[in-house]
């Protein structure tokens, strides 16, 4: 279960990561675009785009960095797991 869980984990990275190296090249060029328009309705329109794709971009990397530290937490809890069922098993050997 845990191995399926990290190779989805290094699934979302790469796509994570792709997709936010692409949502900010795609928000300079709006805001190119808009700073070199003459209509001021133009230029608060890529202005509020670029925000909103950045604004989308960043919820998307909180979501990775969460999923990632839970698993980290999930492999820590299973170690401890671990280490509390050998601590059982010494101590039934020594009594």
């Amino acid at each position: 279960m845990m191995e399926n869980e990290k190779k989805r984990m290094k699934r979302k990275k790469r796509v994570t990561n792709a997709l936010w190296i692409y949502l900010v090249l795609l928000c300079t060029a709006f805001l190119v675009i808009g700073g070199q328009a003459t209509d001021p309705t133009r230029k608060l329109w890529f202005g509020i785009l670029a925000a909103f794709w950045l604004t989308a971009g960043g919820i998307m990397l909180l979501r990775y960095w969460i999923d990632r530290n839970r698993l980290l937490l999930m492999e820590q809890i299973m170690e401890l797991k671990v280490q509390l069922q050998e601590l059982k098993e010494d101590r039934t050997e020594q009594a």
